[in-house]
């Protein structure tokens, strides 16, 4: 065989060969693929959980479990790879409006987690990088004025930390280095 039929033949052998699980790409989910949210959601009463796994019919579960309000309304849906939580999964409120999301990967909390009021403001936006708090992280009063802001890197508050008032002026501003409290700055008058 000629190394000019050779070698494109063993580079495609390579490419072939190689999955997407085997390098995961880096991404901030923020919204679910269509493949995880599927009609298709299987009721929790047909899971069982042992070792920190959950199986239908005695196999690892793939899928989607779901749980219903007492009105019939979905209460949960929460995405499971063999038996372990992955992807997207949601509360919902019993008016059927949206609680809480956020994504699991490895088991661990990763990209992008809201929580949401009843009134359907957002109260709470985190981001985690496979279980490590990461990024900025935002609360908001219910009325929808900024309430916090927090600088995490590596599990650790890193940068400003930033507290509003009620009426949306800047109350008090923290500074970390490494998860230390190096300063402090009170904007009110007591």
């Amino acid at each position: 065989m000629s190394v000019r039929v050779f070698l494109p033949t063993l580079v495609l052998a390579f490419f072939v060969s190689c999955s997407v699980e085997d390098v995961p790409a880096k991404e901030v989910r923020t919204e679910p693929q269509e493949d995880e949210q599927g009609s298709d959601c299987v009721p929790m009463q047909e899971i069982s959980y042992a070792n920190g796994l959950a199986y239908r019919n005695e196999t690892p579960f793939t899928g989607t479990v779901c749980s219903y309000h007492s009105n019939g309304e979905i209460h949960t849906l929460t995405s499971y790879r063999e038996g372990k939580k992955n992807g997207l999964w949601e509360v919902f409120f019993a008016n059927g409006q949206r609680e809480k999301s956020g994504f699991t990967r490895q088991g661990k909390d990763d990209g992008l987690y809201r929580e949401w009021y009843t009134n359907g403001e957002l109260k709470y936006e985190y981001h985690y990088d496979l279980g490590k708090k990461v990024d900025v992280w935002k609360s908001w009063y219910e009325d929808g004025t900024r309430y916090t802001e927090r600088h995490f890197e590596n599990d650790e508050l890193n940068g400003k930390v930033l507290v509003w008032d009620e009426s949306g002026k800047l109350a008090k501003e923290y500074d970390y280095v490494n998860g230390r409290l190096m300063n402090s700055q009170m904007h009110f008058k007591e």
